[in-house]
Formats: C-alpha cells, structure tokens, sequence
C-alpha cells in the first residue's frame, strides 16, 4: 500500500508549504515578489529607492507594460527604454557636432566627449540586458552603474563647460533616472 507521506521529511515539508499558502497569503514575500505582477505598492516602494521618486512614479505608472511585468520584467522594459534614449541622444549628440551651430571649439569638444560617453553607455546598457536574460545580476548592475556615469559625466561636461547643459542636460538626467530605476531593480532581485 503507497502512503501519502513516505516519510516525515515529505510530511514537514508539506506542512511548511500549506502554511505558507494559508497564513502568509502564498509564497514568502522575497520569492514571490520577483515573479508576480508590480501592484502599486511595489512600484511605490522601488520609486521610494530612487534618486527622483516623482520621474520615477511617472515612469513606471505609464510606461506600456510595467505594471503587468515582475521585477524582473519591469527591469528589462526598463532597460529597453534606457537603450533606446541613449541612442537617441547619441544621434542627437551627433548633430551637434557636425551641426553648423556649434562654432566654439570647446563647446564642440564637450559634446565629442558626450558621444564617446554615450557609445560607452550604450555599450553598458547592452551588457546589462544580457545580462538579465542570463540571470547575472551582479553584472547587471556593474554595466548599469557604467552606464550611469557615463550619462553623468556628460552631463557635467555640458553644465560645468561653455556648452551650459539646455537640452542635452535634459537628456542626460532622464537617461541617469532611468538607469536608476533599473539599479534599484537589480539591488531588490540581487540583494
């Protein structure tokens, strides 16, 4: 005759499994909470993490996708979204310094420095979407904090120089809130 429980360690486990379900509301928080969907809460709480809570709670509550993603979904569209700003900057960088415009020397040589800063980036930014489809983390947030000075080293280049930020000082700062979004992320699910 096959018992149910073949031995008490199957028994025990079985029992931990049913609490879990009935007193704490299904899984433990720290597993689950990396596969369900971002309530409010969740989001709440990762734009709590960040440097600008209000871009964040803006971002995160309209962006496509978001709020039915996990965090690691979330992370990934994040990231996405960061990728494609980054080249759009880039491009823009680009036309400001083949533009007809920028004839200062040293303003010119701001915004070269910006595109070299911004190939970097993009090339970070890379990384970390794989590595959030390997599962490595720890990379993801090495490449993703790269990424992030990168962002703010242009943008210093531009407000501290002649160039005086303006627009690409915009860009550098959403691009910088985005890549901490994704950094607050990536400390929830590896930390």
């Amino acid at each position: 005759m096959t018992t149910l429980f073949p031995s008490s360690y199957s028994l025990i486990s079985f029992l931990v499994l049913i609490f879990f379900f009935f007193f704490c509301g299904g899984m433990p928080t720290s597993i689950s909470s990396f596969h369900l969907e971002l309530s409010s809460s969740y989001i709440s709480g990762i734009c709590d993490r960040t440097v600008d809570r209000s871009f964040c709670l803006r971002f995160m509550n309209s962006t496509a996708g978001i709020r039915a993603a996990n965090f690691i979904g979330a992370g990934k569209i994040t990231l996405t979204v960061s990728d494609q700003k980054a080249r759009e900057t880039q491009k823009y960088i680009r036309a400001l310094v083949l533009g007809r415009k920028t004839t200062d020397p040293k303003v010119k040589q701001s915004y070269k420095t910006c595109l070299e800063k911004y190939g970097d980036a993009i090339r970070s930014i890379s990384v970390a979407k794989d590595s959030f489809v390997t599962g490595d983390y720890d990379t993801g947030f090495t490449s993703t904090t790269v990424a992030q000075r990168d962002a703010d080293a242009c943008n210093h280049e531009v407000t501290a120089g002649p160039a005086r930020g303006g627009v690409l000082g915009e860009r550098n700062k959403y691009l910088s809130n985005l890549l901490d979004i994704v950094l607050v992320i990536l400390n929830l699910v590896g930390g």
